[in-house]
């Protein structure tokens, strides 16, 4: 009898075989596909799967009696951006030296193999229309030999690209049907259903049916390296951070610890320039313009461009000395600039720009923090860097590829509560002291911390509470 499904975990043995697809996807030489995007019908040979499969992804309530797929048991597997049912008893094989697995029918040839790609050459624009889509993958050899026909469709509300053909494991023919699903900003991901026709023990294919009309995109499994990062390295010196109809923003050089930045106001208003974060050689630290006005030197985070101007203004930081910075070998920054209506005309990304071409994050090492390690996970570290200028300070380290903000929380010194306002936003791979502002200390006291993480899609965790004796 069909048992129903359910999210129970895949706990099955994982074990290395070879599987040797001849019909593997070539970016060098990529495959003709017959009329792959403008006159797929969808309709498949007569010793395929069925064409509805093809054409559309209807949900099945449930396996259909009398099939092998309605005697198993079923589990919810998740895979690099999407996820399906697939009986319980298949094995899984994985493979050490590509990004790819197969679940294997234990009483047939019959497979699944999923594989996952990277591509951030596929456009936004592409990834959003299923006909872009698919002219893409054909048009950068994701199709693999053997493939007769393509066709752009949508399973609810995502596009996905199908295809159909022979493709072989080792020297056995197989039916395949291909399914390319976008992920994230970056990632694709790709679904082979194996069917082998031409054996003695050849299934009913009603495994495989279920499976691909269980298919859908699940975006709790979308890996980190597909995800958009916000993060764009512009090369050395001189660079062009910013060039649109209204403003144009350049780099041209570096004098001690300033960069010298050119901008150039194209329209008839006064446009307001906004430093939101800079890093100098791994360390974030507190950036600001410097620019002249009426002869004197002012510094501020907000510069504001006169309509129609072109001007040469600076950017430094003002807490160099904080990280023992003598020297400018990698700046990051994120600005954005709005108009007379505070409303935001555009954002940067955080850009990356060296000083010179040889740079290397070790030769600018000039601040080691400390082996006293308050907290620690996978993404995040802190430690105390001890007492300065009577106040507790703490070193935040990003071990991740993503942005986050770390405030400390729930302050008391030798058992009194503290209220508090510290708080460090650090970029990928970056590090920032953090001061624990408005509490005064002095070495020897104790006090008890927690600390509140945010990661740049608002998520947020609270750590335990931490004893520091000061």
């Amino acid at each position: 009898m069909y048992k129903s499904m359910n999210n129970k975990k895949l706990l099955i043995s994982f074990f290395i075989m070879i599987l040797v697809l001849t019909g593997c996807t070539d970016k060098k030489a990529p495959v003709e596909v017959d009329d792959a995007i403008s006159a797929a019908s969808g309709q498949a040979s007569s010793d395929s799967f069925n064409s509805a499969d093809y054409e559309e992804d209807d949900n099945m309530a449930g396996p259909k009696e009398g099939t092998s797929a309605y005697e198993l048991d079923w589990i919810e597997i998740a895979y690099n951006g999407i996820s399906l049912y697939i009986p319980s008893e298949w094995e899984l094989v994985d493979y050490e030296d590509a990004d790819m697995v197969r679940y294997q029918d234990t009483q047939s040839p019959d497979c699944i193999v999923l594989a996952y790609y990277n591509d951030p050459d596929i456009s936004k624009e592409q990834r959003e229309d299923a006909v872009l889509f698919g002219n893409a993958l054909i048009d950068r050899g994701y199709m693999r030999q053997g493939t007769k026909k393509g066709v752009p469709a949508v399973n609810g509300s995502n596009i996905v690209f199908k295809a159909i053909g022979t493709l072989y494991i080792e020297e056995d023919p197989y039916q395949a049907l291909m399914y390319y699903y976008p992920v994230g900003d970056y990632g694709i991901v790709e679904a082979l259903f194996m069917h082998a026709n031409d054996v003695d023990n050849k299934s009913d294919r009603s495994c495989l049916e279920m499976a691909i009309s269980t298919m859908e995109v699940d975006d709790e499994s979308v890996p980190e390296d597909s995800k958009d990062l916000g993060i764009q390295d512009l090369g050395t010196l001189p660079v062009t951070l910013l060039d649109n109809d209204e403003m144009t923003l350049t780099v041209t050089g570096v004098v001690e610890d300033r960069l010298t930045v050119s901008i150039a106001n194209k329209t008839d208003e006064e446009l307001y320039l906004s430093l939101d974060a800079m890093s100098v050689n791994g360390y974030d630290v507190d950036g600001t313009w410097i620019y002249d006005l009426n002869g004197n030197e002012f510094d501020s985070s907000l510069y504001t461009v006169d309509a129609g101007s072109e001007d040469e203004i600076y950017l430094t930081a003002s807490d160099l000395d904080t990280y023992n910075i003598k020297e400018l070998g990698r700046v990051g920054i994120v600005f954005y600039y709005y108009g007379s209506d505070y409303k935001t005309r555009f954002r940067s990304d955080y850009l990356l720009l060296d000083m010179a071409d040889d740079y290397e994050q070790e030769d600018y090492m000039s601040y080691e923090p400390s082996d006293d390690v308050v907290y620690q996970d996978d993404k995040i570290m802190i430690t105390y860097e001890g007492v300065m200028d009577n106040t507790a300070c703490f070193m935040v380290q990003n071990l991740s590829n993503e942005r986050f903000d770390v405030s400390g929380s729930k302050i008391s010194i030798d058992g009194e509560y503290q209220d508090n306002m510290s708080s460090a936003t650090v970029y990928p791979g970056n590090m920032r002291m953090m001061a624990i502002d408005d509490v005064e200390v002095e070495s020897g006291m104790t006090m008890m911390i927690s600390f509140s993480i945010k990661d740049s899609n608002g998520s947020r965790y609270s750590t335990d509470t931490y004893s520091v004796d000061l």
